[in-house]
């Protein structure tokens, strides 16, 4: 699986629900997330960018731990809470835009 479309009618990306997808390359998440759980992309190591809705917010500890391709996450402003290490390990990652 290279690509996946989130519904727009999901509100949460569960825990450890993309966990270790290692040929995850892309993720299109639709407008009505409001949350991203814990670990959902950890070990997504091809992931490459990550636009995070609207909606958005909370994200997970470890959310997007070792995304090790991912380069670019844009924030909304509704975000008001990104937990402990949900970056960590992204050795790629060189634009948090918000």
């Amino acid at each position: 699986m290279n690509e996946y479309s989130v519904e727009g009618g999901t509100v949460e990306i569960m825990d450890y629900a993309f966990y270790g997808a290692k040929n995850l390359r892309r993720v299109i998440f639709g407008s009505g997330l409001r949350t991203i759980g814990d670990r959902a992309f950890d070990g997504c190591s091809s992931l490459i960018g990550a636009d995070i809705p609207s909606k958005v917010s909370s994200i997970g500890s470890y959310a997007f731990y070792e995304c090790k391709k991912l380069e670019t996450v844009i924030l909304p402003t509704s975000i008001s809470k990104v937990n402990k290490y949900t970056f960590a390990y992204c050795d790629s990652l060189k634009n948090v835009v918000v």
